[in-house]
This record gives C-alpha cells, structure tokens and sequence, in this order.
C-alpha cells in the first residue's frame, strides 16, 4: 500500500526509502516510550488530518502526537478532523525544503503547537512553532551532541539526535 496526501487538491504519494522509516521508526519509538510511561497521550504514525473547512489537504506526518489532556475521540474511519499537537516529517529523497517548511506553517496554523522537520543528510531538526505574530519560528538543533526536547508539548521529553540518526561509518583506512 501507498500512502497518499492530499495537499493543495493535489494527490502526492509518500515514498520513503529505508533511511527515512528507520529515523521515523526510533522516533516513535523513543517519544511513544516516552509518552506511554508519563501518559501523556497517543504517538501515532502515517496518521491522516483533515480540518473540516479545508477541502482541499488531508495531512499525513510521519509521527504524530495528540496530548491526552486534549480528550479527543480515537478516529476510526477518514480522517482526523483536528491537528495533532506535535507533527514529525522525515524529508525524503523527492522533499524540497521548502515544501517540508510549508507543511510545518500547515500544520500549526490548523492547530498543531510544534512540528519538527528532520533531514538526515544533514543530520539535524528544524523545530518549528508560530511567533506571536503568527509567523513561522524555526530553531535549528544538529550535531550529534545536540539534544530536542519536546518543549511545552512533550514536557520533559529529549532526545539526543545521534540517538535517531543512523551513524556515520567510520573511513577506510588509506
């Protein structure tokens, strides 16, 4: 099965290689251990979101986190119609920057409070909130001693990145 978007009325089907479902994957392991142990809420993944007004996108992150305290019902047909608070996108081969940055501003104006977009070329997390302004805020966390945390959506929560990006083997030898 393919896992298909509608962004902007137009169907774009999601193709992950092997490099963007492990990043994925220790992601949702690690934040959905996380999230289980304090119950916090839900970690989901390939979990569609649709706000009712917006006939034209049905949004699908890699991971997603709802906070418990939300009560929200468990959608068992279509889609979500709400935000999850936390979005997680794992750019793939065929991503822009720019369309990873436009779904980030996507997904917390319908509602989402922090969306972190992940590139393991460059091994690093844009973390992305809106300003009070409403504008798009983008803090950049990279290197292997660098740590995300969840901020005031997942609190308490971090996580280093060498622990969600698959290591760089060593040189050869000459």
């Amino acid at each position: 099965d393919t896992t298909v978007e509608l962004i902007w009325g137009e169907m774009v089907a999601k193709m992950p290689t092997l490099l963007h479902a492990k990043i994925a994957a220790r992601l949702l392991i690690k934040l959905g251990a996380f999230v289980m142990e304090h119950c916090l809420g839900d970690v989901m993944t390939e979990a569609n979101y649709h706000l009712p007004n917006d006939p034209h996108n049905d949004r699908v992150p890699d991971v997603s986190f709802i906070r418990a305290d939300r009560n929200l019902p468990t959608i068992e047909q279509g889609s979500a119609p709400f935000m999850p608070d936390l979005a997680v996108e794992v750019k793939s081969e065929g991503n822009t920057y720019k369309e990873l940055r436009e779904k980030a501003n996507y997904f917390l104006r319908g509602g989402a409070k922090l969306v972190w977009l992940v590139y393991p070329q460059r091994r690093e997390v844009e973390v992305c909130t809106l300003n009070a302004g409403g504008g798009l805020t983008i803090q950049t966390v990279s290197g292997d001693d660098a740590t995300l945390n969840g901020g005031d959506v997942v609190p308490n929560f971090t996580l280093a990145l060498k622990d969600i990006f698959t290591p760089v083997p060593p040189a050869s030898p000459p």
